[in-house]
């Protein structure tokens, strides 16, 4: 997910070298701004593009799935721009002033965000010749718990990440457009030529670039590639579900870097593992999408977990032989913890496929971002 930041400033160089020339008795820090807080408005404009994020990856990662509407949709009201210093102090909260529109409802792939307002840390000489520096945090389809906890203590970007906002999956979660969206991170460290910001105007925009966003949770798919199937198409995968689980995503995970994959899980404080005898129920799904840069059509079951052990993940697939009632065989399983293909941990922003390729045989096969495929079987289970 893709967000390009456009800026304005409102003055003419001539104003900004007098504001400098004024201020010229105080005393700066690389990461400060003047004492008299003085500052000039600015006026900035987001694109938020999602066309090309995968049911995980953002658009510069070479080898992707194009994430469905509903992975790209974003809750317009809750989202939220904070703004820190290249040090990651904080300077303020974007989010009250800046106005947010759609611009492609059919596929949520494109927002538009504009936003006026003061920063005198923007006025400080050391940019003068140089770049202005700073850092940009976008929080997307947060709890409201979470969002008020980082706005309320309006600390570093390493005080917030210490807070280990969390997100509490619900067993009937599924993102859907309207209603739910999975939450999302991005940080982008800006440089933007204090120059150009000076000469701008409206008919001539500075874009600073692309804030990577990254979704918290993993996405799980099952594709019944039984063979042989009669003219009512049995044997068919009839239901699936995730048996053991964890139901509580990091928010932001370590070490993040813009535009960069995880390689390793955050968990959080406190686990939420989930051992049920219901089980999360799939859903199932039909969709055309993009894979490879290639049309893709996709007939199969699909959910989301959080982070976990890749051995800690248990499920249940249910196969019909016929149409008569009590014709089905269950089968459940769980991968190894290993010489798996899926890797020992189970990474937010990745995608992850089960393959049912017969009544009795069920391997598994794993795609990430850029798209790898690899796959295991595992050993055909007893009738029940």
């Amino acid at each position: 997910m893709a967000i390009s930041i456009i800026w304005h400033r409102i003055r003419t160089f001539s104003a900004v070298c007098g504001v400098l020339l004024l201020a010229g008795s105080c005393v700066y820090d690389r990461l400060g701004t003047c004492p008299d807080g003085s500052a000039e408005d600015v006026s900035v404009t987001f694109r938020i593009a999602t066309r090309n994020t995968s049911g995980t990856k953002a658009d510069n990662i070479a080898g992707q799935e194009t994430g469905t509407a509903a992975e790209n949709w974003l809750e317009l009201e809750g989202l939220r721009f904070l703004m820190f210093t290249e040090g990651g102090a904080f300077l303020q909260d974007l989010s009250a002033i800046a106005k947010t529109m759609s611009e492609n409802e059919d596929e949520w792939n494109l927002y538009t965000v504009k936003a006026t307002f003061k920063e005198p840390y923007f006025n400080n000489p050391l940019f003068v010749d140089s770049n202005v520096r700073f850092k940009l945090m976008v929080l997307a389809n947060w709890p409201a718990e979470a969002v008020e906890g980082v706005i309320a203590a309006k600390g570093s970007v390493r005080e917030i990440e210490r807070v280990q906002a969390f997100f509490e999956m619900s067993p009937e979660f599924f993102p859907e457009i309207g209603k739910t969206g999975i939450p999302m991170f991005g940080l982008m460290d800006c440089a933007v030529s204090w120059s150009a910001l000076a000469a701008s105007d409206t008919g001539n925009y500075v874009d600073i670039g692309d804030v990577h966003m990254l979704r918290s949770l993993a996405k799980i798919e099952v594709l019944d590639n039984i063979a042989d199937k009669d003219a009512d198409g049995y044997p068919k995968v009839s239901e699936v579900r995730v048996m053991k689980w964890n139901s509580i995503a990091r928010l932001i995970p370590d070490n993040f870097r813009n535009g960069v994959q995880v390689s390793a899980a955050s968990y959080p404080a406190v686990p939420g593992f989930v051992d049920s005898e219901q089980g999360r129920q799939f859903r199932q799904q039909k969709y055309s999408t993009e894979s490879l840069g290639a049309p893709y059509e996709f007939d199969g079951f699909t959910t989301y977990v959080p982070e976990i052990r890749t051995g800690q993940l248990a499920f249940r697939v249910v196969i019909r032989q016929s149409a008569a009632e009590g014709d089905a065989v269950s089968r459940d399983f769980a991968v190894p913890e290993a010489g798996n293909a899926w890797g020992p941990e189970i990474l937010r922003n990745h995608i992850y496929r089960i393959n049912v390729n017969t009544a009795a045989e069920i391997s598994l096969g794993y795609t990430v971002c850029p798209w790898d495929e690899a796959s295991i079987t595992v050993p055909s289970y007893p009738e029940n």
